[in-house]
């Protein structure tokens, strides 16, 4: 399918440890898909100073600068796209727009996110994400060698890729 509606997504258990309720897909949707469904008026917040937000609900906001808070417009009425969780491969992307699939999405599988594309400042990233992008962007050029190297069997690029492995 190549769109998404009000029946496209429920929420359930997370299959990312210790993250709880996570966003499934209903039906198939199509890589390149636009994703409308997931927030009813677009990605609309309210900037709030940290001080006014109780510590809990601060893992359902996004960091902006000034000890300020992109925020759930009502946190008793967060919409689904609230429940986006993180990983350093995700099926979805933000745009600045729209929310799009990165590839095929199947029924009954998570829809997750990079929480790197949130544009949070870098100091207040949370660790478990912003590490992991760092890991993720090494092994991409360990990965980017290794294919170099393996059209030219040069042992200059053997040599090379193993540097960088080791």
């Amino acid at each position: 399918m190549d769109s998404t509606n009000e029946f496209s997504f429920v929420l359930k258990p997370s299959t990312v440890p210790g993250a709880g309720v996570g966003i499934f897909a209903v039906h198939d949707i199509a890589e390149g898909t636009k994703v409308t469904a997931l927030f009813s008026d677009g990605f609309v917040t309210s900037r709030r100073k940290v001080s006014e937000i109780p510590k809990i609900f601060l893992d359902y906001c996004i960091a902006r600068d000034n000890d300020e808070y992109d925020c759930p417009r009502q946190f008793n009425r967060m919409e689904i796209g609230w429940y986006l969780n993180h990983s350093a491969t995700p099926n979805l992307r933000i745009d600045t727009d729209a929310h799009y699939t990165t590839r095929d999405i199947k029924a009954g599988e998570e829809v997750l996110i990079n929480y790197n594309e949130l544009d949070e400042p870098e100091d207040r990233k949370q660790a478990y994400y912003k590490d992991q992008r760092d890991i993720h962007q090494s092994f991409s050029i360990v990965q980017f060698v290794i294919k170099l190297s393996s059209r030219d069997s040069h042992p200059a690029n053997f040599q090379i890729c193993k540097i960088l492995i080791c």
